[in-house]
């Protein structure tokens, strides 16, 4: 899902916050921007993963609701 070098983005974002960042630089500048983008990317494919899981799980019970509701409809109709 979220690539290596995404990965490395992200993991020397925490390695930065321990240290204290200050940009005074358009290198430091540029460096936190890629930081923040690797960020959002990463916020966005968790988002789009709940997502994804919730309508699993919302699918998921509908059927069941339809299955027990087929089965009562069989049953009353015996």
């Amino acid at each position: 899902m979220i690539n290596e070098l995404l990965k490395e983005e992200l993991k020397t974002v925490n390695d930065r916050e321990q240290e204290g960042f200050k940009i005074n630089s358009l290198q430091s500048a540029d460096w936190a921007m890629r930081k923040l983008q690797a960020i959002e990317k990463h916020d966005q494919e968790v988002k789009e993963a709940a997502q994804a899981e919730l309508i699993k799980q919302l699918l998921g019970g509908i059927v069941n609701l339809l299955k027990m509701n087929l089965v009562e409809n069989i049953s009353t109709d015996c």
